[in-house]
């Protein structure tokens, strides 16, 4: 495996305070991070290179939310109507009938 890094990623990881000291190692002129050898410059965006042609980033991402259950709603329950009220209008004559 091999991690192309931009120089202003290379520089921050060097500096960075929470990389502890043992994860960064130089050999014969080269940088390895935790293990894998890093290849400064040359690339605008940094990239890890696993070497295996079948991967697919985002594969992994996108078969978990295949396997995650969609949430579904409850059915909703139904509404008690209430009773219908005719209205009627109260005119002058019924109330003075009263």
């Amino acid at each position: 495996m091999t991690l192309r890094m931009t120089l202003r990623d290379v520089s921050e990881l060097k500096r960075d305070p929470k990389v502890a000291t043992e994860d960064i190692s130089f050999r014969d002129g080269k940088m390895t991070y935790l293990g894998v050898f890093v290849e400064t410059g040359g690339v605008t965006l940094s990239d890890l290179d696993r070497g295996d042609t079948g991967f697919l980033r985002g594969a992994a991402a996108a078969a978990a939310a295949a396997a995650a259950k969609p949430k579904t709603k409850a059915a909703a329950k139904p509404r008690a109507k209430k009773a219908a009220v005719k209205k009627t209008p109260v005119t002058a004559d019924d109330a003075t009938a009263e």
